[in-house]
């Protein structure tokens, strides 16, 4: 009996291999702080912190990590650049971008296909998005997406998230209050920026930002001249803020109008935007010139195409606008079989000595089977009505900013937005 007594502990502890291990299961979604209709109360930001530094790193053996797309059973150590090696999903090239070394400063943009809240918004661009809707957004399906957000957000600075994180085609600030508030991100500090745009859908344009790290001037929203009058599509967020010693920014975030109806209906309207939006930004450059100009965004177009004219042939206080490439990467949108770079990161403005590295974070889980046109896509929550169960149609991009200062002082003279 003695000895059955000091081997029962074992037993508790013996694990075959492959299954999982109840120390190192992140807290899933149902276990957030945050309440929904029907749940008790759940863990805190604390018990969830402990949950992930418990993690050991393991992959797990099914193709790409992803199981039924249950997202409750990722962990945030699987999503890690380090064990890429094991997934056939990411087998298209070379991917130095899977591992794309840390600056001191990481900005990250990701459009996550129509994240709504589940809640009725005065807008009725959202109704099909709510529990009683035609697409049938519960709560659940909803809190598996906001807990894959956030995990995508941690795993994508390998454990130490991005300084800035840019999203777009998110609902509103509801959405986005219980975002930063969720157990896996709230250990970080983020807190948010975002104004109600006049879009038709209630998709907006935000900014995550990690108060501890960087230091906010100011922000303000810009009305996205289409040229029209029509005010019915995504404002601009231009975001300044401060790192370190004196490392300015300024970053524009955007979320041009899309090709609905074909590429040629609104290409006109896209370069129109196209064009405020660098004499936006030249208009900042005449207060500010010592920051850096980082523009992030969904152009919902190449960097070649017609409506990025403006762009390719403007400059801001006589310095080009450059794209940042994102090497080894096809692009981070999928369309009838072809891979493009809508998603963008470009630069100008005091770069000085600076290294600008990008990537396109292709982490197994954001990706599936492209069983149409072959080889993988982005794991997107929708197929037009039919619920897939991804987080997204784009993958998120990746903006390391390592160096010595860009800047040597900061200037104001804009009119901003107080920091929250």
């Amino acid at each position: 009996m003695k000895w059955f007594l000091l081997l029962l502990p074992l037993l508790f502890l013996y694990r075959v291999p492959g299954e999982i291990n109840p120390v190192r299961a992140l807290t899933s979604s149902s276990s957030a702080s945050l309440r929904f209709p029907g749940e008790a109360d759940s863990l805190n930001a604390s018990s969830a912190l402990t949950s992930l530094s418990s993690a050991s790193l393991r992959f797990p053996a099914a193709c790409g990590g992803v199981s039924e797309h249950n997202w409750d059973n990722f962990w945030i150590d699987d999503w890690l650049p380090p064990s890429f090696g094991s997934s056939p999903l990411v087998a298209r090239s070379s991917h130095p971008s899977l591992k794309p070394e840390r600056g001191e400063i990481r900005i990250m943009w990701y459009n996550v296909e129509n994240m709504f809240h589940p809640d009725d918004d005065t807008i009725a661009g959202d109704d099909e998005f709510t529990p009683e809707g035609v697409r049938h957004w519960s709560y659940g399906r909803y809190r598996k997406k906001l807990t894959a957000i956030a995990k995508v957000i941690v795993a994508s600075g390998g454990w130490e998230p991005p300084e800035l994180v840019g999203l777009c085609e998110v609902e509103n600030a509801l959405l986005l209050e219980e975002l930063v508030q969720h157990p896996i991100l709230a250990p970080y500090g983020y807190r948010f920026l975002h104004s109600d745009s006049p879009d038709r859908r209630g998709m907006d344009v935000a900014c995550l930002y990690r108060e501890k790290r960087i230091r906010l001037l100011g922000w303000k929203v810009y009305a996205s001249e289409s040229g029209t009058g029509d005010r019915g599509t995504r404002d601009m967020l231009h975001v300044s803020a401060v790192w370190g010693q004196r490392d300015s920014l300024d970053l524009f975030l955007v979320h041009l109008i899309s090709k609905y109806s074909g590429a040629g209906f609104t290409a006109e309207l896209r370069k129109r935007q196209v064009r405020y939006l660098v004499q936006l930004v030249d208009s900042v450059h005449q207060i500010r010139s010592n920051s850096l100009k980082v523009l992030a965004g969904d152009f919902n177009e190449v960097l070649e195409g017609y409506s990025m004219e403006p762009i390719r042939n403007g400059s801001v206080g006589g310095d080009p606008i450059r794209g940042i490439q994102t090497e080894g990467s096809l692009g981070s949108y999928k369309y009838r079989g072809r891979w493009s770079r809508i998603d963008q990161f470009l630069v100008c403005g005091r770069v000085g000595p600076n290294r600008l590295s990008g990537s396109i974070l292709e982490l197994p889980v954001l990706l599936t089977r492209d069983e149409t046109y072959g080889g993988i896509k982005p794991h997107r929550t929708y197929m037009g009505y039919l619920y897939n169960g991804g987080i997204s149609d784009h993958l998120p991009l990746l903006l390391d900013i390592s160096g010595r200062p860009f800047s040597i002082r900061v200037e104001q003279g804009v009119p901003w937005h107080s920091p929250p």
